[in-house]
């Protein structure tokens, strides 16, 4: 009886391990590896979702773990990235969100200062944010309206 019931334990018990770690393989998250985690500040984070790539030229080194507001309440989002891969990021670098695709899908690259001393998971670390595709193309027309616009007015 005692070793039927050993034997139903252990499958459960292995069973529920199996899971988590199925879940979280499908989640892109290794759970055998150590990885590091950081923290980015941002005040807009539109087209970036969890599990997006974080790369270091083009090379992707981790994901994006979490994306939430900072509970200061002054409605920043705090990003969270871990980082899987053991290349030395230093306390300079730099998390810039930029345009992954043309369908507005955002990603996440570290730009690193040689030199400077290493920062340790759980530090955060500075973010900037570059202009996508639609943004540049707003820029560029502004102008081009503005002027339609006066030369349709002179035309009246």
């Amino acid at each position: 009886m005692l070793k039927t019931e050993f034997k139903i334990g252990l499958s459960l018990v292995l069973g529920i391990f199996l899971l988590y770690w199925g879940i979280s393989y499908l989640k892109g998250a290794d759970v055998f590896s150590a990885e590091r985690k950081y923290y980015v500040i941002y005040e807009n984070t539109e087209g970036l979702t969890t599990t997006r790539p974080v790369t270091i030229n083009g090379f992707q080194i981790g994901q994006v773990s979490s994306i939430d507001f900072v509970p200061d309440g002054s409605g920043s989002l705090i990003v969270g990235l871990q980082i899987s891969h053991d290349f030395p990021i230093t306390k300079g670098a730099v998390a810039k969100i930029y345009s992954s695709s043309i369908m507005g899908e955002k990603s996440i690259s570290l730009h690193t200062k040689p030199g400077e001393s290493l920062s340790l998971s759980g530090d955060t670390l500075s973010g900037s944010t570059e202009r996508d595709l639609t943004e540049e193309v707003n820029m560029q027309l502004a102008p081009i309206k503005a002027r339609t616009e006066q030369l349709l007015g002179t035309l009246d």
